[in-house]
């Protein structure tokens, strides 16, 4: 799986129940203080949507949604929308790479690219429940610091065989 996955390192990935609760291992396992900011996409996944929300009742701090155009013409504009929103108190960036809702396609690689160049230190998280197994998918060039994915849809595997890459 994880050479299938472009990793070198399989101790990277970890096999989950299902991609919520990857997901939620993300959301409850990074340290956020009272004035960090999450920055997310409004199509998101809701478990990895409002997820975030819950946990901010538990521990408060900011939440700042992208919403794209209505009419996506480019990569770029995708990629414009995030880097707008970015600011010195983002910590994490969170996205689902193919939209459940939309069918938007993430440009993955290059959105995680721009923001490490905006801040290295920012935390990618990106949701692939619905794109390993119809999408090729490289971790390592996509360049996030984590990844979750279900087996068990395009793969049509047993429930329990979903990843979270870290």
């Amino acid at each position: 799986v994880a050479a299938m996955l472009g990793l070198a390192d399989p101790q990277d990935l970890a096999f989950v129940r299902n991609t919520s609760e990857a997901n939620s291992i993300i959301n409850n396992g990074l340290d956020l203080k009272h004035n960090d900011e999450v920055l997310e996409w409004n199509q998101n996944h809701s478990t990895n949507l409002r997820s975030w929300e819950y946990r901010k009742q538990r521990n408060p701090f900011n939440i700042t949604q992208v919403l794209l155009p209505a009419k996506v013409e480019t990569q770029q504009q995708i990629v414009d929308a995030f880097v707008a929103k970015l600011t010195p108190k983002t910590k994490v960036v969170t996205f689902t790479e193919l939209s459940n809702i939309s069918g938007i396609r993430m440009p993955a690689a290059e959105l995680c690219e721009a923001i490490h160049n905006y801040n290295p230190d920012i935390f990618i998280h990106v949701d692939g429940a619905q794109s390993w197994g119809c999408l090729d998918v490289n971790i390592e060039k996509m360049g996030c610091d984590s990844f979750s994915s279900s087996a068990h849809k395009w793969f049509m595997g047993p429930r329990g065989t979903d990843i979270l890459y870290v």
